[in-house]
């Protein structure tokens, strides 16, 4: 007979994520959701049930998301005194557009109680790890900013850190992930009842480095998008029109290469979409079929190769380039 103390604790903590909550029909747009797969969006609004529900790993990726936002960013915001509500639900119904509803993340600013905020940090249920980075944090926003802080709405988001620095993810001028417009958008319409300024604090999950993005209420280019989005998503609601699936295969402007679309990938209803259980699966179908799409011939020698090859000399591949071949191109002629 097994020993009672041999206990743990594995099966109870891997199951509990398990169950997603099916939703059902709704005549409105969640502010998360701009910027999607309109046909996914579409069949969620029309209380399609998922055929693919997100796995219990998935799951927890979400769930460590959420712990990053309200175990460290939301604590700290309320150590130093600056956190004002969070979570308010916002409705955004402009003209004949369905309506769009959300909940913010934290709201913060104003003027920093040194006194009180230092009581908090020192408070002993506070760790060394969370204690030292709320003191820089202290010590530098008073200095700063001696007089208050002005009030912004955030959205608080965590990145796999492959993603957070991949070269395509990069800003040219900041050398740091450049972000999500989806994420844009989502913050733009919580502004929209609300504070003038917001910003998108993106942190990578394994090494815990954050990159801050602003937003601002009057961002006309945001606006655009935003009305571009939410009147198409409206349309095809409203006219009981299925929006067209996603490509399979896309074509990356920052990467310079052909790529599987994630929003395919992702998807929730992704059998219904590609006959596939598995996006792994529905990747192997694909891969032959990319290889063909990335793959071009070199300008001097005429050889087939991958277009992340041939973009590093300007079309000419490695051995061509080496061998000055590739000096005073033109039209693929020396």
């Amino acid at each position: 007979m097994e020993s009672k103390n041999n206990w743990s604790i594995e099966n109870i903590w891997n199951n509990l994520l398990t169950n997603e909550r099916q939703q059902g029909p709704r005549d409105y747009i969640r502010a998360s959701e701009l910027g999607k797969s309109y046909l996914d969006r579409y069949l969620a609004m029309k209380g399609v049930k998922r055929d693919n529900p997100y796995p219990a790993r998935v799951l927890r990726v979400f769930d460590a998301g959420n712990i990053f936002e309200l175990d460290v960013m939301v604590r700290i915001f309320k150590l130093l005194g600056i956190f004002i509500d969070t979570y308010r639900e916002i409705y955004i119904k402009r003209g004949n557009y369905l309506p769009v509803i959300g909940h913010h993340d934290p709201r913060v600013g104003g003027k920093i109680n040194v006194a009180q905020a230092m009581a908090n940090i020192n408070s002993d249920t506070v760790s060394p790890w969370l204690k030292l980075r709320a003191t820089a944090l202290l010590e530098s926003l008073v200095k700063e900013y001696p007089h208050g802080m002005r009030i912004l709405t955030t959205e608080i988001k965590t990145v796999n850190s492959m993603a957070f620095w991949a070269k395509k993810n990069k800003d040219d001028e900041t050398g740091f992930f450049k972000g999500y417009p989806w994420h844009k958008l989502q913050l733009w319409t919580y502004l929209q009842t609300g504070d003038n300024d917001g910003r998108i604090f993106y942190i990578s999950k394994d090494d815990l480095t954050i990159r801050e993005q602003d937003v601002k209420k009057d961002d006309k280019e945001i606006e655009a998008l935003w009305k571009k989005d939410v009147g198409r998503m409206t349309y095809y609601y409203r006219k009981n029109i299925e929006p067209p699936p996603e490509k399979d295969i896309i074509f990356d402007k920052n990467k310079g290469e052909y790529v599987l679309n994630w929003k395919v990938g992702w998807s929730p209803y992704l059998k219904r979409l590609t006959g596939f259980s598995v996006s792994d699966d529905w990747e192997k179908k694909f891969n032959p079929l990319l290889k063909e799409y990335n793959t071009k011939k070199c300008k001097i020698c005429r050889k087939p190769f991958l277009l992340a090859t041939l973009k590093m000399h300007d079309g000419v591949c490695g051995r061509c380039f080496k061998g000055g071949k590739g000096v005073n191109i033109n039209n693929g002629h020396k």
